[in-house]
């Protein structure tokens, strides 16, 4: 028998059981490893969808800034045709651009605007006048940020993702060096192999638990 098989049959409690003690940690490797896969590859595909959804709501973010200067302009044009009309005291066709071309916003806008004084704005279409609002702008600005915070998610759960996949590649190297400490038979290389395998196991469960 050799000094290694005698030692490992009749030395420390520690040493008899020492491959028990790979194998224990060998499993929990490889579960830790299996969680830390399925979580990155849950991560990277919930990623990939927010940034298709922000993707998507930029493009309809673009799409109703452009109907609101498109409303912008065809306001702007009928409120200067009404004034015209109003200055030339042509009351009917004032009366008609108002009553049947525009609409209801813009009309409240034009009754603030005629409330204020003499030095108040030219048109109606300032930020302080409260009537006037272009819901295609607003709708843009809400689907603009919509999109902000759809990116932002993507990329705080795209960057946890690469933390999980760091982690199954620390995880990766401890499941090797555990394996390795098992074939030895020397216990003093068996436990330094050992030892350096727990301790990149260790270094994975902290990694796990900074990303979640």
């Amino acid at each position: 028998m050799s000094d290694e098989q005698a030692e490992a049959d009749t030395g420390p409690w520690i040493v008899r059981h020492f491959d028990v003690l790979i194998a224990v940690l060998l499993g929990i490797a490889a579960i830790l490893t299996a969680f830390a896969a399925y979580r990155a590859s849950l991560d990277d595909g919930d990623a990939l969808k927010n940034y298709s959804t922000s993707t998507r709501l930029a493009a309809d973010s673009s799409q109703m800034w452009t109907q609101g200067n498109q409303i912008e302009v065809y306001n702007q044009s009928l409120f200067l045709d009404y004034a015209v009309a109003a200055a030339k005291n042509d009351t009917e066709v004032a009366a008609y651009i108002r009553t049947a071309l525009m609409d209801a916003d813009l009309q409240k806008a034009i009754v603030w605007w005629e409330k204020q004084p003499d030095s108040g704005p030219a048109t109606p279409f300032v930020a302080e006048n409260p009537a006037y609002v272009n819901a295609s702008y607003t709708e843009g600005q809400r689907l603009d940020e919509a999109s902000r915070a759809a990116f932002e998610e993507g990329a705080r759960l795209d960057d946890r993702g690469d933390k999980y996949t760091l982690a199954t590649v620390t995880l990766a190297v401890s499941l090797f060096l555990l394996g390795l400490a098992a074939i030895f038979r020397r216990f003093a290389i068996k436990a330094g192999v050992a030892a350096m395998g727990s301790v990149a196991l260790v270094v994975a469960v902290v990694q796990i638990g900074q990303a979640m």
